[in-house]
């Protein structure tokens, strides 16, 4: 079977090191390689979390996780 990889980017906060909230995952991008995808979710995450640091409490953490889903190719 033939595969493609869509890549999923999560934002998650802690605030105050008690309440951790995750936004949903988005789908961004799709790729034929898992690899091209890898390589795109680590400068994706950066940029979300370069984007999105400025807006967040002082006192909390961000994190950015990816992780390039399976899809299947459908046949014309």
């Amino acid at each position: 079977m033939n595969f493609i990889y869509g890549l999923v980017l999560q934002a998650c906060v802690v605030v105050g090191g008690l309440q951790h909230t995750c936004k949903d995952p988005v789908r961004v991008l799709t790729f034929e390689t898992h690899n091209e995808c890898a390589i795109a979710g680590y400068q994706y995450a950066l940029e979300l979390h370069i984007r999105e640091y400025p807006l967040i409490p002082q006192d909390s953490r961000l994190s950015v996780r990816f992780w390039c889903d399976q899809i299947e190719k459908q046949s014309i």
